[in-house]
């Protein structure tokens, strides 16, 4: 054997010798904020048994991430039998990290496109966090945001928390019945590329072939025994249910590794959703658990907090700070709006506005409604004497019940009747009563044909810090450890290294 040769058989030990690492590539991604009401991926009915969807840490992906690596069909094409392996990333997890710290959630939800348009398409990667948790009701989003709003941050794939657990797959209600049953996963430490099953018809025997079961949007992997319909993968004919023989299941992860289950029948009826699991979980290798911020600078904002409108800034503390200049609060950085009750809600009028070519319409309302303005971070609601606005109707009849609050606070009707002709109004914040750091600024009012709203602004008081407020989540952890900012390295990763020296000296003797 050559030296050269005994070199590379001393690498490929060396190598094969490692531990499969997880990926931990860092990506920039944007996150927003939204109420989880079931999901996609179809955890909600083993919601108990699904560790992060049970403590409600879970987001919604864009379509593309969340279809995942191997299909780029149109959202609406994946909605349909047609097209199969959508839905690749449902039951991953992912740590996201932005200005106030990191914390992990898993992939339970596709962002609603109808909702958020451009924003969930494309090539773009935005991630949804869940607003409140499932059963804890903590609002875990503070921990790696501070708005409503979007704002950047990092990501990495990591694994997922599984109790020390196997893999379990579930019967859903609506995907079973004689010649059709659908299997959904959870519980799985890395994500899954395919399942397979083996038997019925002819039940399980040796020579049975592996049939793939193809994987649609909501994440059900299903099988139509009478191989007919769009999703035709079976080869023979037999009924699932009624005297169906046994089949076993084989899953298979994004890492290659293959775990089988039992033998088990398709149950004639499904009325509970029957679950089962597998025989073991997948192996999730070695990780690190940091992902270093790499985002632009001005997105961290720990000392001077800059409130941007366009291309106008405004710092607080400074003579004023604009909460709406010409529209520009509609999906900028600093700023969000949202709003409730309204019939036609346009939030960048161009015209009949009272500074400049933009302003707010409300639209009309039947009934009580209203709007926020969400900062981008929270600050001290005593620091500001007034709010500022400029404020009309529109239409000849006047207005007289609009009121305003800060986040959960005292809210104080605006002592004003409110015209077609535009005026400037400032609005004391002090009844608002408001001791603690704020972000939402809310205008309610009863019902009305609409208001034109242009140029909200705050007026600081002269040496008041006004600086911004932030959570501390360093006691978060998805898996019960110690948080640590460095990144760490187990036994694992020495034992590789020490492998690697072994073989550059081993190489050196023989030289």
């Amino acid at each position: 054997m050559s030296l050269t040769r005994l070199y590379f058989y001393f690498i490929f030990i060396s190598v094969c010798l490692i531990p499969t690492t997880f990926c931990t590539t860092c990506n920039t991604t944007r996150i927003t904020i939204y109420d989880l009401n079931g999901g996609t991926c179809g955890f909600n009915p083993v919601k108990d048994d699904v560790p992060l969807f049970r403590d409600g840490k879970v987001l919604a992906a864009s379509q593309d991430f969340y279809n995942g690596r191997e299909t780029d069909l149109a959202m609406e094409e994946c909605q349909t039998t047609n097209f199969i392996n959508c839905g690749q990333r449902c039951g991953e997890c992912v740590t996201i990290r932005g200005t106030n710290g990191e914390l992990t959630f898993m992939v339970a939800d596709i962002c609603d496109y109808n909702t958020v348009g451009q924003q969930c398409a494309n090539d773009i990667v935005q991630l949804d966090i869940n607003y409140v948790g499932q059963t804890s009701g903590e609002e875990y989003w503070r921990c790696v945001g501070d708005s409503l709003g979007m704002e950047q941050a990092t990501y990495h794939i990591v694994p997922c928390p599984t109790d020390d657990k196997n893999i379990g797959f579930y019967l859903p209600e609506s995907g079973s019945n004689v010649w059709s049953v659908a299997f959904t996963p959870y519980r799985y430490s890395v994500g899954v590329s395919k399942m397979e099953k083996k038997g019925a018809g002819e039940g399980v025997n040796e020579d049975n072939e592996w049939i793939e079961l193809p994987r649609t949007w909501t994440n059900k992997f299903v099988w139509r025994s009478d191989g007919t319909g769009d999703q035709k993968i079976s080869t023979h004919n037999g009924k699932i249910t009624n005297g169906g023989d046994s089949i076993i299941l084989r899953i298979t992860s994004i890492n290659g590794e293959t775990i089988e289950s039992n033998e088990f029948k398709i149950p004639d009826s499904n009325p509970d959703e029957a679950r089962f699991t597998f025989n073991g979980q997948f192996d999730s290798g070695v990780q690190t658990n940091e992902c270093p911020w790499n985002g632009p600078s001005e997105w961290i904002y720990k000392e001077n907090v800059d409130f941007r409108s366009g291309t106008d800034s405004c710092t607080w503390g400074a003579d004023n700070c604009r909460a709406y200049f010409e529209g520009e609060v509609w999906l900028t950085e600093w700023w969000f709006v949202h709003q409730w009750g309204f019939d036609n809600f346009n939030p960048e009028r161009s015209s009949n506005c009272y500074e400049g070519s933009k302003c707010l319409d409300t639209g009309s309302t039947t009934e009580s409604a209203g709007f926020i303005l969400g900062s981008s971070a929270s600050f001290n609601a005593n620091a500001f004497s007034d709010i500022e606005f400029a404020v009309r109707t529109s239409t000849s009849e006047n207005f007289e019940s609009l009121s305003l609050c800060w986040d959960d606070c005292d809210c104080v009707a605006v002592d004003k009747t409110i015209t077609d002709e535009w005026q400037v109004i400032q609005a004391p914040m002090s009844p608002l009563a408001c001791t603690d750091s704020v972000k939402n600024l809310k205008f309610i009012a009863n019902k009305h044909d609409g208001l034109y709203f242009d140029n909200i602004r705050l007026i600081p008081i002269d040496d008041v810090d006004t600086g911004a407020v932030y959570q501390s989540c360093t006691d978060i952890d998805n898996n019960g450890g110690d948080d640590d900012d460095d990144n760490t390295t187990d036994a694992g990763s020495h034992f590789s290294i020490v492998i690697m020296l072994l073989t550059t000296l081993i190489f050196s003797f023989l030289i």
